[in-house]
């Protein structure tokens, strides 16, 4: 007859446990063995487990800084005043702490316009065999096809022919190819700095916005700005240093030029107050028509001790006139109006011409 459920119960129960009966204290020893086993397992599991992790979270934080410092790299090639505020606590090279906690401006990977990098902090540009203005238009790609950075090192210049940066209100800003102007950007209303250097130890270089030109003298610098509400004007120091000194348009342009020769060229009226001296000829323009006057003057008039020449116009004396030297006349000596003739303070001869006449 089949044994009941609750009767297998019964007997399953009936069965001896672990430590009771005579194999009972090996199977307890058996049992604390697998645990102790099971649970180093476990231990070993977890750590290992969390070095994984642990690493794939150094090298996830690692990319992530490599990828910031590339940007904070384009940055300060886009921005070199930045570069003196981002990460202060080290210096250029991203290894040593500067003494001052601050960033020098640094220009790097530096190469010739023509085979510039996507990464070149500055281009040198050659102009001694130029036969023409260089013209480089920023808002494109034109330095090697690509975009040209703010700085220019003129390694041999050229005094006629000129450096031109146009179209600087758009200019390409960075790796990222954004430009000054461009919308949703942070060069949407920027002010950039231009650097131009002048490395010729002997010639002067012209730089120019296609418009303004200035003088760049050898072995000098130069910074301008580049704004993007300036109509593609480069904002330099001053205006007025070109060859010499000009001031509104130079000369025959409502203006003055000091040439660098020191010739002196002025359009408009010129007040002197004090005394000038000078040290060379005196001339009057060609077919010009102007009024020497003197006569608000109450001062002496004083002559050269050479010889003085009269031209051929009329000459009125209308005070008196004394004449201490031997006088020509080669010409009629005329009087008018009731004016007396008196040589009688003279005890000397007095010739006339023959005929002489009397009325």
């Amino acid at each position: 007859m089949p044994t009941p459920a609750s009767s297998k119960s019964c007997v399953l129960m009936e069965q001896p446990l672990p430590g009771h009966g005579a194999s009972g204290a090996d199977d307890v020893s058996s049992a604390k063995t697998r645990g102790s086993k099971g649970n180093r397992n476990v231990a070993l599991f977890v750590l290992g487990l969390s070095t994984l992790l642990l690493a794939a979270c150094v090298v996830y934080v690692k990319q992530a800084l490599d990828v910031v410092k590339l940007e904070l790299q384009a940055v300060r090639q886009a921005l070199p005043e930045l570069s003196e505020d981002v990460s202060p606590e080290l210096s250029e090279d991203d290894s040593v702490p500067h003494s001052k906690g601050r960033r020098l401006e640094t220009r790097g990977n530096i190469a010739a316009y023509g085979s510039a990098t996507s990464t070149a902090g500055c281009v040198t540009v050659d102009m001694s065999a130029a036969t023409a203005d260089l013209t480089l238009t920023v808002s494109g790609d034109a330095c090697n096809s690509l975009r040209c950075p703010a700085c220019y090192i003129i390694s041999n210049a050229h005094t006629t022919w000129k450096l031109i940066l146009a179209a600087t209100s758009t200019m390409k800003m960075g790796v990222s190819g954004a430009a000054m102007g461009e919308t949703s950007t942070a060069y949407t209303a920027s002010l950039v700095s231009v650097l131009f250097v002048n490395a010729d130890a002997t010639d002067y270089q012209l730089v120019s916005d296609g418009t303004t030109t200035h003088l760049l003298a050898p072995k000098s610098h130069l910074k301008s700005y580049a704004y993007t509400g300036a109509s593609n004007a480069l904002y330099f120091s001053s205006n007025y240093f070109y060859n010499g000194l000009y001031t509104g348009t130079g000369y025959a342009g409502t203006g003055a030029t000091l040439t660098g020769a020191g010739v002196l060229s002025v359009d408009g009226a010129a007040t002197i107050a004090g005394a000038t001296e000078f040290g060379g000829a005196i001339t009057a323009k060609a077919s010009s028509s102007f009024n020497v006057d003197f006569s608000a003057s109450s001062g002496t008039f004083l002559t050269p001790t050479g010889a003085v020449t009269i031209g051929t116009g009329a000459v009125t004396i209308s005070g008196a006139a004394t004449l201490s030297g031997g006088t020509t006349f080669s010409a009629d000596v005329a009087s008018s109006g009731t004016a007396a003739i008196d040589f009688s303070g003279s005890s000397g001869l007095c010739k006339v011409a023959n005929p002489w006449i009397v009325r």
